[in-house]
């Protein structure tokens, strides 16, 4: 098991978020997060990545437990977050923008390093761009730098938030075939999108979070007949 989240609780001050989230992410699975805004989604990944502390439960990563780890650590452990807003580091170019980003892995194979040219294979843009400063492309381009930089880590788990915000639908469809090409490498992905149709073609289980509560999980094909849980909780 990559990732496990067990019965997690976690506040703002004394605003309670989480009640209780739960859920699990298998070596090479793409697994969604799903619900209306405000519902926790964005909480449940502050708190796997050290961000926002959790009061209650457990959350591991490969058998490492996770809580009262820095964000630094957690992230040297194998985790990969493209935040929402992408954030990249505009004054820099788009190589250097991912060459910060590299860790050496010194007791891995080459082939598992994940390389600059793994990042222009993924998205060629990229290397097309690759001397624009990185307030000069486009938010497509940017959200393709934010994944490939956060590969440079060499992760074994790919956190997306917000994954396709504001993009036009070619650009998506771009973005989708990167994460599904990262995902045949053995690394697995959580993902926080709203454009459902594109998520149920590349993941595999999914959750729906509702005012901080796990309401439903199971399968995409499960998901996907359950015409009721996606208008209740999606608005779809």
């Amino acid at each position: 098991m990559t990732l496990h989240i067990d019965n997690i609780h976690t506040s703002y001050g004394h605003v309670k978020v989480l009640h209780g989230v739960s859920l699990k992410i298998g070596e090479g699975q793409i697994v969604t997060l799903l619900g209306r805004n405000g519902m926790g989604k964005t909480t449940t990944i502050r708190s796997i990545m050290g961000l926002t502390t959790t009061a209650q439960g457990e959350i591991t990563f490969r058998g490492t437990a996770l809580t009262g780890k820095t964000p630094y650590s957690i992230a040297r452990l194998g985790i990969g977050l493209v935040p929402e807003g992408r954030r990249i580091f505009p004054t820099l170019t788009v190589e250097e923008n991912l060459l910060l980003a590299q860790r050496s892995l010194p007791d891995a194979s080459p082939s598992k390093v994940w390389k600059l040219e793994d990042c222009y294979r993924l998205f060629p843009r990229l290397r097309e761009r690759r001397n624009n400063w990185g307030d000069h492309l486009s938010g497509g381009e940017q959200q393709m730098l934010a994944i490939a930089r956060a590969m440079m880590l060499n992760p074994s788990l790919l956190i997306l938030d917000e994954a396709t915000e504001g993009l036009a639908p070619i650009i998506r469809q771009e973005v989708w075939k990167g994460i599904k090409s990262i995902c045949s490498r053995g690394i697995s992905a959580l993902v926080v999108d709203k454009h459902l149709s594109d998520l149920m073609a590349i993941a595999s289980y999914n959750y729906i979070l509702e005012n901080g509560l796990v309401v439903f999980d199971g399968t995409t094909e499960a998901l996907q007949s359950d015409l009721a849980v996606q208008s209740r909780y999606l608005g779809v």
